[in-house]
């Protein structure tokens, strides 16, 4: 991490030396506020015995934030920023038959259920490249790399069915996960955008592809006390991999500050005693 700090470091004073490649982006802000939606991977399961399990779904996010970019007026530059989402732990679909259930249940269980954790907080550094496609619009690449902090948690799920007696609970189905034993995630990012220049703001829309170094979420998943079918056990592992939409609006430079602050000397203002 401190190599790519001073990595950006170099790369800013290097580009900080050369002209505006682009005068019309100079009068836009450094600052773009962004909102989109995510789709987030599949889940992996591995099985270790039996026949039973479940299906995974896509998972649908979102996220929203502000990015900075050094030098937007340059052909090269690099972007940073904060990235708020609320990360997945699991979607998913499961069927239990029914003659696997007690006598008094009369068709098969079928469950849908998911679960998210905790807001999660991310700060990419990206580094881009703008290239015109007429004078008021530019294709946008952009590839780096993204630390995210995602506190360590765990979470379960479980199916329970009353016993024919309907005095006591049995649990059929349990699902246990959890997340790394550490709160640092690291991943590789890859954008493509495109800005579209107006009078007053600046629209960025792109698409961004997430891999991340390491799974998310692990955990194992588990059938039993099943009439029939014999009890079965695998693995879950979650990638946290994802695509997204981004949305981004940059506004332009005002004229006037936003903010005035008004320094008094000590003298007194003309016309007071």
């Amino acid at each position: 991490m401190v190599g790519i700090l001073l990595t950006i470091v170099t790369l800013n004073k290097s580009l900080a030396q050369k002209p505006n490649d682009f005068e019309s982006l100079a009068k836009f802000r450094k600052w773009t506020f962004f909102v989109g939606p995510r789709l987030y991977f599949k889940a992996r399961t591995e099985a270790y015995y039996g026949d039973y399990t479940f299906k995974n779904r896509i998972m649908p996010g979102y996220q929203f934030g502000v990015e900075y970019e050094f030098k937007p007026a340059h052909k090269w530059s690099i972007v940073t920023g904060l990235i708020i989402t609320n990360e997945p732990v699991y979607s998913i679909k499961y069927r239990i038959l029914q003659k696997d259930l007690c006598s008094h249940y009369t068709e098969d269980i079928i469950g849908k259920f998911n679960c998210s954790a905790i807001y999660t907080f991310s700060f990419p550094i990206l580094y881009r490249l703008n290239l015109p496609i007429t004078d008021r619009s530019l294709i946008t690449l952009a590839s780096g790399f993204r630390l995210m902090y995602f506190p360590e948690g765990s979470a379960y799920f479980g199916q329970e069915i009353h016993d024919d007696s309907m005095t006591k609970t049995i649990e059929i189905f349990g699902l246990n996960l959890h997340s790394q034993n550490y709160s640092l995630y690291e991943s590789f990012v890859l954008t493509t955008g495109f800005t579209f220049i107006g009078k007053k703001y600046l629209f960025k829309p792109s698409i961004s592809t997430v891999i991340n170094f390491q799974p998310t979420i692990i955990g194992e998943y588990q059938f039993g006390n099943l009439l029939s079918s014999p009890p079965a056990r695998g693995s879950y592992k979650l990638s946290g991999n994802y695509v997204s939409l981004n949305l981004g609006i940059t506004l332009r430079h005002t004229r006037h500050p936003l903010f005035k602050v008004k320094i008094h000397t000590g003298e007194e203002p003309p016309g007071t005693e």
